[in-house]
């Protein structure tokens, strides 16, 4: 499908697509002998997840990490970030710049609360 298509399948603008590819979250798209880029639905995918992602408050290095670790198949992990950390309850604090997340069953990413 061509850009336009998996803008309207994420809901997100043309621009934005092309602005995570550039920032490597979103593989590179093929092209097709006219010079379109072609995407697949396994992009789909990873658009809806680095959207669930940036809600979540994982800045775009984060989420790039967590996307290496995914596709390395990591059972769990635990992003640090450089400010120092804050503790609420015994838990990291989101404000703090400590998001914690893993892996579930299925293979998809839970904040850690």
């Amino acid at each position: 499908m061509q850009i336009g298509e998996l803008a309207k399948r994420t809901t997100l603008t043309v621009d934005a697509i092309r602005f995570y590819e550039k920032r490597q979250l979103l593989p590179k798209a093929i092209r097709s002998s006219g010079g379109f880029r072609l995407y697949t639905t396994g992009d789909i995918e990873q658009l809806h997840f680095i959207r669930q992602m940036h809600e979540l408050g994982f800045s775009l290095r984060e989420i790039r990490e967590l996307i290496d670790l995914h596709t390395r198949k990591v059972a769990s992990v635990r992003i640090s970030t450089r400010t120092s950390q804050k503790q609420t309850r015994g838990r990291p604090c989101q404000a703090a710049g400590t998001p914690e997340t893993r892996i579930r069953a299925d293979g998809r990413f839970a904040k850690v609360q």
